[in-house]
């Protein structure tokens, strides 16, 4: 789909001249001495990770309308085409069929071969398509939903199959390049160039990157990327790649590394490290915290904030765990790539929720607000807390945001509170 929309095509153009056009861009938007070509497609189904996150994106773009995709349909507004998960997977159906069944494709592609990767109605369905015949391959049949890990497949087919020496995958995602690093560091670590073209005359050339990082640090990559947001996690607020990695070579993060690995469960290692480089990011060299408690770093920049962006505080305790879980399953996605079945667990286990047959993130699993104030209430007293406290006729504690902060030292109402809890306890330990 990377390549499709860049392609695009003009209102009113039948989709019988679309798919010739887009035959020949695939054909020709290729580096000179070209053999193989692999067009590695999207799923699309309702369960599919990304679907929350593109309903979102297109929310306002109006009612959605499922267009059909056949030989002298004239296409419509790109822009209401493309919002519509359905036709996009109609058009790769229909360009998948057509090319397969072109008599004119083996002139005009000479020795190319090409891979038709799961593009049909037939959601598995791999094909070679290499001097005029049509080859179904049955070791690229996956259950991927994204063309993101189905390119690892492919590749990973090629330099294990016929021997490829160079490949050159056509993305701008950040989620690709970062796999690819990945795979240039372990599985891939033999093949002599690796390259993600993200422009027409732009390259990076992953495999120097990946001889230069630290091998651990590219185990990690993935895990610390997911952690930063992506669109099948969620994403901490004002907070950049750079500022993630370079916190990750301040923290301790084997366990990160490791994951995915040999192991796929979140262990005690993991989530406290995962913690960890989460402090790290929302707080300075100088800053000195309890690495573990995300409550303490949420109460010191709310304090010592100018600004009352609430955005600007690092999550709770309970949706950083479930930002942890998304990350944690996009992590085993990302590192499953050359596996064209994975087997994965249950995405309701990793942060996710199905809802009327969709899958959503899980925000949180604890009310936004305590379930005692019914509405947001914060006390102005400044030197005491006494009768005419907000709070205290409310019968609720003072807490964080009243101008006392909650403070036995500046709070009546807290130091009665403080008291009577001692009260409480010495009865307690009396009996």
């Amino acid at each position: 789909m990377h390549a499709i929309r860049q392609w695009s095509f003009q209102q009113e153009e039948t989709f019988e001249a679309i798919a010739r056009r887009y035959k020949h861009n695939l054909l020709n938007d290729v580096p000179p001495g070209t053999e193989i070509i692999h067009f590695c497609c999207d799923r699309y189904s309702r369960n599919s990770l990304k679907m929350a996150q593109q309903q979102h994106m297109y929310a306002g773009s109006g009612a959605p309308r499922v267009f059909q995709v056949s030989e002298q349909f004239q296409a419509p507004d790109p822009v209401n085409f493309f919002s519509v998960s359905a036709n996009k997977a109609g058009l790769l159906n229909f360009l998948c069929e057509t090319w397969s069944e072109d008599e004119q494709m083996e002139p005009s592609m000479g020795s190319t071969r090409l891979y038709l990767g799961d593009g049909f109605n037939e959601e598995t369905k791999s094909v070679l398509i290499t001097d005029g015949t049509v080859t179904d391959v049955a070791d690229l049949e996956s259950t991927h939903q994204e063309a993101d890990t189905r390119v690892i497949l492919h590749s990973v087919y090629s330099v294990q199959n016929e021997g490829v020496e160079r490949v050159i995958i056509h993305a701008n995602d950040t989620d690709v390049i970062i796999t690819c690093v990945y795979y240039a560091a372990t599985l891939l670590r033999d093949l002599p160039e690796l390259w993600v073209r993200t422009a027409r005359d732009s390259y990076l050339p992953i495999h120097e990157i990946a001889a230069v990082l630290d091998p651990a640090k590219s185990h990690a990559l993935p895990f610390i990327h997911s952690l930063s947001g992506r669109d099948t996690t969620s994403y901490p607020f004002y907070t950049g790649k750079k500022v993630w990695f370079k916190s990750s070579s301040e923290t301790e993060i084997t366990a990160l590394e490791d994951f995915g690995e040999q192991d796929a469960r979140l262990t005690a290692d993991v989530i406290s490290q995962a913690r960890s480089l989460m402090v790290a990011v929302y707080t300075n060299r100088g800053e000195d915290f309890d690495r573990s408690n995300l409550a303490n770093v949420r109460v010191y920049k709310f304090l010592n904030n100018k600004s009352t962006l609430l955005k600007l505080l690092p999550p709770t305790e309970d949706a950083f765990l479930q930002h942890l879980k998304r990350a944690a399953l996009a992590t085993l996605i990302d590192k499953s790539s050359h596996i064209s079945k994975p087997s994965l667990p249950p995405y309701d286990d990793f942060g996710w929720a199905l809802e009327e047959d969709k899958l959503v993130p899980v925000a949180s699993t604890q009310p936004a607000w305590p379930q005692q104030m019914t509405k947001a209430i914060s006390c102005n007293c400044t030197k005491g807390c006494n009768r005419n406290c907000s709070c205290a006729k409310k019968k609720i504690p003072c807490y964080i945001g009243c101008c006392c902060q909650g403070s036995i030292s500046k709070c009546s109402h807290a130091q009665c509170t403080a008291a009577l809890e001692s009260e409480d306890n010495a009865s307690d330990s009396d009996s």
